[in-house]
């Protein structure tokens, strides 16, 4: 586990375990690196025993709240449970950095049942570590 300033091995793994609605493009992520790093984000990496990247988070901070922007981990980094130890290593990070607050921006909204099935899952991934949903106005 490392922190990091290498947003590309972050767009190589979260492009790698998303699927075809996990792409993200390098265009769009080095500009916001450059705008945001160092001072407003920060990449977390975890390796296997093998040196293998199998996961990867990039952090933001803003004001006193650390968000969890952007995760991603292969399907061996799953089975090792590498979203897990890196959501424990952000929430340390975060601390280090002086935050507060943790957000982990989205969860599936009941409100809205007929939507978004697909986010149960890490909903239920994001719930495992307590704290409370905070939910907007419905548009």
């Amino acid at each position: 586990m490392e922190e990091s300033g290498d947003i590309q091995n972050l767009i190589k793994i979260k492009n790698k375990s998303g699927g075809p609605f996990g792409f993200i493009t390098t265009f769009g992520m080095d500009r916001f690196w450059t705008i945001m790093a160092p001072d407003h984000a920060t990449v977390l990496l975890a390796y296997s025993d093998s040196h293998k990247l199998i996961g990867g988070i990039l952090l933001v901070f803003w004001e006193k709240t650390a968000y969890y922007w952007i995760a991603g981990a292969t399907k061996h980094g799953k089975k090792l449970f590498a979203p897990t130890l890196l959501v424990w290593e952000a929430l340390r990070v975060a601390k280090r950095h002086g935050m507060n607050q943790f957000d982990f921006v989205g969860v599936w909204d009941e409100r809205k049942a007929n939507e978004h099935h697909d986010w149960l899952g890490f909903t239920k991934f994001k719930e495992g570590f307590g704290g409370k949903p905070f939910y907007y106005p419905l548009y």
